[in-house]
């Protein structure tokens, strides 16, 4: 089989996109007291870490704690009903302190990027495959970076249509942006683009449960800079953010998202050969992990998909890297294909992975 007629899944974590400048999450907090300028907002916030954490002045200790750390201390509180003695804040004002420090935090870090290497991948893909049929995005990252990407495609001949597999609200309403379908009698096609954990640039009506896209735009981001800019048509109420937090205690709740997850395990089914691109499989992301093991041995010890894994950083030390390789092997088998390629690398020459011989990835 030709590297251009396999169906291929391109699956991008964090290490993709702090290849173009966004916070990973340890340095969410960094990121975000570095860049934003409300003050207001920074106190609020600092009154939060410093209560529930004993983070010191922002100015002076940058050892903050983890996204994931602060979010699974709040959210179990949300969801057990108990209050944070003396923090003299609303759990759920916190909890929208904290997800609105992540939001600007990406979005402010990623306006200053001098890179774009998901543009170069999608275009490298788009030349070294001959076009993007066949292959399926998957992103568990909030920015809008690999969705600029493959958005800017519609301009092309033939269009390339973006396809999330979310019935936003925008169909029903005559918005610009509409169903990905190609024109009758044309050579345009779909590219799907999965995002699980929800993304920068989706709202979601809490009254009707509809999602909102905001094409090319952070919405969440301009949904707290501008309060009440976009409400829901039907239900009036506010959009908020459609967010998943990277912890344990994930809620898939909304039915556009439980959907994604299903269309994710049937592409990595069908798939031939799954590129990570600095994904390290975290534990906390063990709903994805267990999803991707259904589809493997759905397919059988013959049938495996081939496994490519580009998560080079100079920076990570040899124990690490054992380590990670180690988490990949012991989980999709010992055929997996550690390249030693930085996403970066990989962006610049996909070829370089994709038309390798084949490694069967045998399910342990």
């Amino acid at each position: 089989m030709s590297v251009a007629s396999e169906k291929i899944v391109i699956f991008l974590g964090a290490g993709a996109s702090k290849a173009d400048n966004a916070p990973l999450q340890g340095e969410v907090f960094k990121a975000f007291f570095e860049n934003c300028p409300d003050e207001d907002f920074k106190s609020q916030l600092q009154q939060v870490l410093v209560h529930c954490f004993m983070t010191k002045d922002s100015k002076q200790d940058p050892d903050y704690p983890t996204f994931e750390e602060v979010l699974g201390f709040l959210g179990e509180c949300l969801e057990s009903g108990r209050d944070v003695v003396g923090l003299g804040t609303p759990i759920t004002e916190a909890w929208g302190h904290v997800v609105r420090a992540m939001i600007e935090a990406i979005s402010l870090s990623v306006t200053r990027m001098s890179t774009n290497c998901h543009t170069q991948l999608v275009d490298n893909l788009t030349r070294e495959l001959g076009s993007l049929r066949g292959v399926v995005f998957i992103s568990t990252n909030y920015d809008i970076l690999i969705d600029n990407a493959l958005a800017s495609l519609y301009r092309n001949t033939p269009r390339v249509c973006l396809d999330y597999v979310v019935d936003f609200a925008n169909f029903y309403n005559g918005d610009p942006w509409g169903r990905p379908i190609p024109r009758v009698d044309s050579q345009d096609f779909v590219v799907e683009l999965l995002k699980p954990h929800g993304s920068l640039n989706w709202l979601v009506c809490s009254g009707c449960n509809r999602i909102w896209l905001t094409p090319y735009e952070k919405g969440a981001f301009t949904q707290f800079d501008r309060r009440g800019s976009r409400s829901c048509e039907h239900c009036n109420v506010d959009y908020q953010p459609i967010i998943v937090p990277p912890t344990y205690r994930k809620r898939f709740a909304n039915p556009d998202l439980l959907n994604v997850h299903r269309v994710m395990e049937d592409r990595i089914l069908a798939a031939d050969h799954i590129v990570f691109c600095g994904y390290s499989f975290p534990d906390a992301d063990f709903h994805l992990k267990n999803l991707i093991k259904r589809a493997q041995l759905r397919r059988g010890q013959s049938k495996q998909f081939r496994v490519s894994v580009c998560n080079h950083n100079p920076r990570k030390t040899d124990g690490e890297v054992d380590a990670e390789e180690r988490r990949f092997n012991r989980f999709l088998g010992d055929g997996v294909n550690h390249t030693r390629l930085s996403f970066e690398e990989f962006a610049a020459a996909p070829s370089r992975v994709l038309s390798r011989s084949p490694r069967t990835s045998t399910a342990p």
